[in-house]
């Protein structure tokens, strides 16, 4: 990163496309994987696993695993 200028790298951030006009393709890459790691360090709120968690005790909650297993049986035997 070194070598890029932090004025595009702004304006990427803005939305302004415009700002890798006229730059070489692999330079244009750089600014994109940049852009992109930068975007990987800025962790969400949210966690795969948090998320995860909830959403399988949600289905033990309302029963609906069963009523998947139910369908999925049926399914098999109906094919069989």
């Amino acid at each position: 990163m070194s070598n890029l200028n932090p004025g595009i790298l702004e304006e990427l951030k803005k939305g302004n496309m415009e700002a890798l006009k006229n730059l070489p393709p692999l330079v244009a890459m750089q600014y994109g994987l940049v852009l992109r790691e930068e975007q990987e360090k800025e962790q969400s709120p949210i966690s795969d696993k948090g998320l995860a968690e909830a959403m399988l005790n949600r289905i033990k909650d309302t029963g609906i695993k069963e009523q998947i297993i139910k369908a999925m049986e049926e399914q098999e035997k109906a094919t069989d």
